[in-house]
C-alpha cells in the first residue's frame, strides 16, 4: 500500500496564506495557529476544492512549571483510502497517446485532446464515475509510452507522470521494473502475452503442381522403378521360355491367341516393348503385354497393385493442390524469425521506447539477444498501426501485444497477415501514478472489482467484435467456388511444352543421324563404284 501524504512544514502569517498558487492539488495541510501566549490551535485542511480547516486539537508549550503537551481530538491525516473514495468532483489531468483499441485520442481544432473511445477509456470512465472526479487529457510531446533513459531523463507518458506534469496515465502501459523505479503502478487490470505478426505466406507457384505431391527422393525411386520394371519382366520371360522351350505350363491354357484357328506358339517381346508396356500400366493406360508364365503373371499382378496405389495417392494429392493452393512456410516462433533473418532477410520490428524494445535490447544473450541482432534503425516505429502496416511493405516481423495485433490485422484485412503461434513475455497493464500517490490504493480497489466482474474482458471483446464484423462480411463475399483457370493448369501445359520440345529435339537428332547415315552410304557406294571402274 502506498504511504499517506507527506507533511510539508511552512510558516504563514494566517490561514489565507496557507494555500498558494504553488500548492499541489490533493495536498493535505496541517495548520497550527496561536490562540494565547503558550497555547496553539491545531487545524487540518483536507482537499475539498476550497480552504476548509477543521480543528483537531491544541498544543501547549513549556513554561514556568508547565510541561509541554498536545491533545488531539482527531487525526492529523485521514485514511487516504477512505478519503479518496469520493474525490468530491475534483478535476484530474491524465495523459495518453492515440492507441486504439485501448485509447483513442481525438484532437479538436483548438488543439485540445479528448477521449474518443477504447477499452482503457471505458476503464477510466468507470473510475471517474465511481470515485466522483472529472478528467481532461494531454499527450506527450514525443508520442511515446516512455522509459527511463541513460542520460537521466524519462520519455513519454512515464516522464510526464514522474515530473508531476499530470496526475496519472492510462493507455496499455506495461508494468516493468525500470518504470517502477520512477513512478508507481496500480495492480494490473488486464493481462495478455506478446507475439509477432508477419505478412501472410505467399502462395507457391502452381507451375510445380504436377511434381509437388511427391518428394524428390520419391520421384527418383519411381523413375528408377519404372525404368527397371520392363527389363526385369523381360528377364523373367526369357528365363521361363528358355527353361520350358516355349511350351506352356501343363494344365494352363495360353493367355493369348494369335488369330482364330492359328496354331499356338510362344510370344516374346523386345526389352523396349516390355519397358513401354510397364510404363503404360504405371500411368493407368493398360497394356498389351501378355504372358502365361506363372512367374511373369505374379510379377505383373504385383506391378498392377503397386501402380494403382501410386496413382491413387498422386491423383488425390494433385486434386488437393488444385483445390487448396500451397503456401510458403510461415514464421511461428522467435527461432523461426532468427532463421528467416539469415535465410530470407526478415527483421524484427519494435515500438520505440516500449517495454518490448527493452526486453530485447537488455538481453545479455540467448534467443532474445539473437532477435535483437536482427533489428536495425529502420525497423523501429512510433505506433502499433505503423508497425502492422509496415509488414505489408517489407520483410518485417512486428512484435507487440496480442490484442493490438489482432485488432489491426482485422482493420487492414485478416487474410493479409499471419500471427505466430508462439507467445512469450506475459505482461500486465496498470495505471501509472506519481510515486507515493495517495489515491493509488483506491484506484486498485475499483480496478479489481471491474476486472473480477469481467468488464475489462468484455470491453476488450467489444472492440474486437466491432472491427471483426465488417471483416467477416468481406471474407464471405470473397469466399465461394472458384472456376479452374489457366493458372491452375499451368503445370500441365508446361509439361506439354516440355514434352513437345523434347520430341522436337529428338526428331532433330534423328534427322541428323539419318543424314549422317545417308552420307556414309553414299560414300560407300562411291568407293565401290570407283573400284569397279578401275
Amino acid at each position: 500500500m502506498a504511504p499517506g501524504p507527506r507533511p510539508r512544514w511552512r510558516q504563514v502569517p494566517d490561514l489565507d496564506g496557507a494555500r498558494s498558487p504553488t500548492s499541489c492539488d490533493l495536498e493535505v495541510f496541517t495548520f497550527t495557529g496561536k490562540q494565547r501566549r503558550r497555547s496553539y490551535q491545531v487545524t487540518v485542511e483536507f482537499p475539498q476544492g476550497r480552504a476548509l480547516f477543521v480543528e483537531v486539537g491544541h498544543c501547549v508549550t513549556a513554561g514556568r512549571g508547565r510541561v509541554p503537551s498536545c491533545q488531539l481530538r482527531g487525526p492529523l491525516f485521514q485514511d487516504h483510502v477512505a478519503f479518496y473514495r469520493d474525490f468530491r468532483g475534483r478535476h484530474l489531468l491524465a495523459t495518453a497517446v492515440d492507441n486504439w483499441p485501448f485509447f483513442k485520442v481525438n484532437m479538436l481544432p483548438n488543439g485540445t485532446a479528448v477521449a474518443g473511445g477504447g477499452m482503457d477509456v471505458s476503464v477510466l470512465d468507470t473510475l471517474a464515475a465511481k470515485l466522483n472526479f472529472t478528467y481532461s487529457l494531454t499527450t506527450p510531446a514525443d508520442g511515446q509510452w516512455g522509459v527511463p533513459l541513460g542520460n537521466g531523463s524519462i520519455s513519454g507518458m512515464i516522464g510526464q507522470v514522474a515530473r508531476h506534469e499530470v496526475d496519472f496515465a492510462i493507455d496499455e502501459i506495461t508494468i516493468t521494473g525500470p518504470r517502477e523505479e520512477v513512478v508507481d503502478f496500480t495492480r494490473p487490470y488486464f493481462l495478455e502475452s506478446t507475439t509477432f505478426i508477419t505478412q501472410a505466406p505467399q502462395e507457391k507457384s502452381r507451375a510445380y503442381t504436377l511434381v509437388r505431391p511427391f518428394a524428390l527422393e520419391v520421384w527418383l525411386v519411381l523413375v528408377a522403378t519404372v525404368l527397371f520394371a520392363g527389363p526385369i519382366l523381360s528377364l523373367f520371360t526369357t528365363a521361363a521360355d528358355s527353361i520350358t522351350r516355349g511350351d506352356p505350363p501343363r494344365g494352363l491354357s495360353p493367355s493369348f491367341a494369335d488369330r482364330p484357328g492359328s496354331k499356338y506358339k510362344s510370344r516374346t517381346y523386345s526389352v523396349e516393348t516390355y519397358a513401354f508396356g510397364m510404363y503404360r500400366i504405371f500411368v493407368n493406360q493398360g497394356s498389351h503385354l501378355r504372358t502365361f508364365w506363372p512367374s511373369c503373371r505374379f510379377f505383373l499382378a504385383t506391378w498392377y497393385l503397386f501402380c494403382i496405389t501410386i496413382y491413387a495417392l498422386y491423383a488425390g494429392s494433385v486434386t488437393s493442390f488444385l483445390a487448396l493452393p500451397a503456401f510458403e512456410e510461415p514464421l511461428q516462433s522467435l527461432q523461426d524469425l532468427v532463421d528467416a533473418h539469415a535465410e530470407r532477410g526478415f527483421q524484427a520490428s519494435l515500438l520505440k521506447a516500449s517495454s518490448h524494445e527493452a526486453i530485447f535490447k537488455n538481453a545479455d544473450g540467448g534467443l532474445l539477444h539473437d532477435v535483437w541482432l536482427t533489428t536495425s534503425s529502420e525497423v523501429f516505429v512510433d505506433s502499433p498501426t505503423e508497425g502492422v502496416s509496415g509488414v505489408l511493405r517489407n520483410k518485417y516481423a512486428y512484435i507487440h501485444a496480442t490484442m493490438a495485433l489482432k485488432i489491426r490485422a482485422f482493420k487492414f484485412g485478416r487474410r493479409k497477415f499471419h500471427m505466430a503461434r508462439e507467445t512469450f513475455y506475459p505482461q500486465g497493464y496498470g495505471i501509472v501514478c506519481r510515486s507515493g500517490s495517495p489515491y493509488k490504493a483506491i484506484f486498485e480497489e475499483v480496478l479489481i472489482r471491474i476486472s473480477e466482474a469481467g468488464l475489462v474482458n468484455k470491453w476488450a471483446k467489444d472492440e474486437l467484435d466491432a472491427i471483426q464484423e465488417g471483416n467477416d462480411e468481406e471474407e464471405e463475399e470473397a469466399s465461394g467456388t472458384v472456376a479452374i483457370t489457366l493458372e491452375h493448369l499451368q503445370a500441365a501445359f508446361i509439361l506439354m511444352v516440355l514434352g513437345g520440345s523434347s520430341a522436337g529435339l529428338v526428331l532433330l537428332l534423328e534427322i541428323l543421324l539419318a543424314w549422317h547415315k545417308q552420307d556414309d552410304l553414299s560414300g560407300d557406294e562411291g568407293s565401290s563404284g570407283g573400284g569397279t571402274k578401275h
